[in-house]
């Protein structure tokens, strides 16, 4: 039997963390909950937003033995009765990994070759949990694919955030850059955070977008999620563990189109030969002077975003393509 009034603990969001208020007392015994540190300012207990989970779990429990009474006002997610426009029956690797990662407690990462249909693993994703949900894209154009996806899936507003626009609905799409200027406003909006191109997550500043967000739910999607720098290891935090992975050689032939990789020695004339040359350096250059090493896996997305971000990244953008366009048109003689 319980004696005694029960303590009561408010549970808030602010600017990107979660806040536990109360008496003193009561908050002494709670300083065990996992993240939380005192904040002698407003003498309360405050912990990083996305230990959310874990501490609501915790405080539950807690309210259910009795001993406190809880007061849950940091979530501003909602739940959201969705319909899909036309439900197709999956691939069975897609089902596969949507089952795993709903058997992960709905938070992991799911590795799929590009063109095996990771979108709509992240559509039936959102479907099946049924809250508000942001989908986090690296690059303005990815995010408009996104868009223009989930506005025809769901057939209801969907709201964008980057390329000029800031708009927040309970189903939104963003650029990682966005996310990240945002989420200490937004990180108590949605219960569900898709990570298209996850490997991009774990840089230092990305990172922050799943530190300071409260959802419980989390899908990472990525062909590679290796990165050079060894912090795909941070994954397993930010977004949950790997929890599916198929290669493009299990699905060659059955759900991708079968390959053959071919080289060829491509002859350029003097006039020619110094274009590309010319083309190449200023590319390299830029590979060179921002870090990236286009040989590991996650090289070629980390050039096409850092590219966009800056003019010198423009123009070895436009000196990379150059140099294909040089290539690929005496290619073309080759074969005629």
């Amino acid at each position: 039997m319980i004696h005694g009034p029960q303590a009561p603990i408010e549970l808030s969001f602010e600017a990107g963390t979660i806040v536990l208020t109360g008496e003193r007392a009561s908050l002494d015994a709670l300083s065990d909950l996992p993240g939380v540190i005192l904040d002698d300012r407003v003498q309360a207990l405050r912990a990083p937003a996305s230990r959310y989970r874990e501490i609501f779990a915790a405080l539950y429990r807690k309210q259910r033995a009795g001993e406190l009474t809880l007061t849950d006002t940091a979530r501003a997610y909602v739940e959201l009765p969705l319909e899909l426009s036309a439900y197709r029956t999956p691939y069975p690797h897609q089902a596969e990994a949507l089952e795993a990662w709903e058997g992960g407690g709905k938070r992991g990462v799911v590795v799929l070759p590009t063109g095996s249909g990771k979108s709509y693993v992240a559509e039936l994703a959102i479907w099946k949990a049924g809250r508000s949900a942001m989908v986090i894209a690296p690059t303005i154009d990815l995010m408009n694919q996104w868009y223009d996806l989930l506005c025809g899936t769901f057939e209801r507003p969907v709201g964008i955030l980057g390329g000029g626009y800031h708009e927040v609905e309970d189903l939104t799409v963003s650029t990682y850059d966005s996310a990240y200027l945002h989420i200490e406003r937004l990180g108590n909006r949605f219960a569900l955070l898709v990570f298209d191109e996850c490997h991009h997550l774990p840089s230092p500043s990305y990172a922050q977008i799943a530190q300071m967000s409260i959802a419980p739910f989390r899908l990472g999607l990525t062909a590679t999620p290796e990165r050079s720098d060894g912090r795909h290891m941070d994954l397993d935090q930010l977004v949950g563990p790997e929890v599916y992975r198929r290669g493009i050689k299990e699905l060659a032939g059955s759900y991708l189109a079968q390959y053959e990789t071919i080289r060829v020695p491509v002859p350029l004339s003097d006039a020619d030969a110094l274009a590309y040359q010319e083309a190449r350096e200023i590319y390299r250059s830029f590979v060179r002077g921002q870090g990236i090493r286009m040989s590991s896996p996650q090289g070629w997305g980390e050039f096409v975003m850092r590219s966009s971000m800056s003019k010198d990244g423009r123009r070895a953008f436009r000196a990379y393509r150059e140099q294909r366009r040089i290539a690929l048109a005496h290619e073309g003689k080759i074969h005629k």
